[in-house]
């Protein structure tokens, strides 16, 4: 995979001389999962097995509720855990390229899991949790398929966008799932990266992370993070309100936050689009800024030029995610 070095670098030498140093605690505290409960049968679709769920724990206040659709190869070689984008309301499977590259896993052997919500695994409650306690949501779905299913003597990869993409990334740093993953592809970009910066921060230095006015067309960036506490769309939260008192929470909730970012066992792969337009770029690439900053040896990123934020949309992307996946498989099954 190619790294595309000049932006990284530009990158780096912006987050450095704006950002400041982010004081991680001394001792790091990584969350523990909840509690999944499971249909024992499950019923038949076009496309695999559908399994109703749901996931609870102390660290949030309302249980959530949702679907695991499971497609089964003919020769078990490996799993494939695919998280959507958006709220994560829907399969990452929705049109003919995303459907396509199941088939095609299925095919090349791997079990596929798609997860989606009922309503969404980010939505808060009067506990004012935030995304990195909300995360406990698809951590806990996820570290239980593994377990359950009986997939983890296999190689296990994780693939989501954009909101799929954060979920990925929560559970990596903040739950420890590195521990049962192999490889995990995340492409997109996502808001949450530094959401102290982007809620609070105006200094003109660090715009590029600023949630920005263009990104309304598809929804407020500040109202999605208050999401996270609890606040619905009409009721103005802590980052609209740009409420000082929470910048300790914003980044604990951040994921490029206070979580464990050296995942020496397994590869990371982000996408980004070059033409991404609702400010996911910059604040994913925070993101690969810890995780190279963490040392972690098996982290590759690359920037595809002209794509939005739709990756799965654009042909270029889509030849990449294949590329990345087939090559993943093939070394996960040489190395199993």
């Amino acid at each position: 995979m190619k790294i595309n070095r000049t932006l990284f670098l530009l990158f780096l030498l912006i987050l450095s001389a704006s950002c400041g140093d982010i004081n991680v605690p001394k001792s790091l505290i990584l969350y523990e999962t909840g509690i999944l409960t499971i249909d024992d049968k499950p019923f038949p679709g076009e496309f695999g097995d559908y399994y109703h769920f749901l996931t609870s724990s102390e660290l949030v206040g309302v249980p959530q509720g949702g679907t695991v659709m499971v497609s089964e190869p003919a020769d078990f070689k490996g799993s494939l855990l695919m998280y959507p984008p958006g709220m994560g309301n829907e399969f990452a499977a929705y049109d003919s390229a995303t459907i396509g590259l199941v088939k095609e896993s299925v095919l090349a052997g791997y079990k596929v899991f798609q997860i989606k919500w009922d309503t969404s695994w980010l939505i808060g409650s009067e506990k004012r949790e935030g995304f990195t306690k909300m995360a406990v949501h698809p951590a806990t779905v996820t570290k239980e398929l593994i377990k359950r299913f009986g997939i983890g003597d296999k190689p296990v990869i994780l693939f989501g966008g954009s909101g799929g993409a954060a979920q990925i990334a929560y559970m990596l740093s903040y739950y420890g799932l590195d521990n049962e993953v192999d490889v995990a592809i995340l492409w997109g970009g996502f808001w949450m990266g530094r959401i102290d910066i982007g809620c609070l921060d105006t200094n003109p230095l660090n715009t590029h992370l600023h949630y920005s006015e263009i990104a309304k067309k598809w929804m407020d960036p500040k109202k999605f993070i208050d999401l996270s506490y609890g606040y619905d769309y009409e009721t103005p939260g802590p980052c609209e309100l740009g409420d000082t008192s929470f910048r300790k929470s914003f980044l604990e909730n951040s994921i490029a936050g206070t979580g464990n970012y050296f995942f020496p066992n397994t590869e990371i792969y982000l996408l980004y689009p070059g033409n991404d337009g609702l400010g996911a770029l910059n604040q994913g690439l925070t993101y690969y800024e810890k995780l190279i900053s963490a040392g972690s040896p098996n982290v590759y990123m690359q920037v595809v030029d002209g794509a939005t934020h739709e990756m799965t949309k654009d042909s270029t992307s889509l030849a990449t995610f294949k590329t990345i996946l087939w090559q993943s498989i093939q070394k996960q099954q040489g190395t199993n």
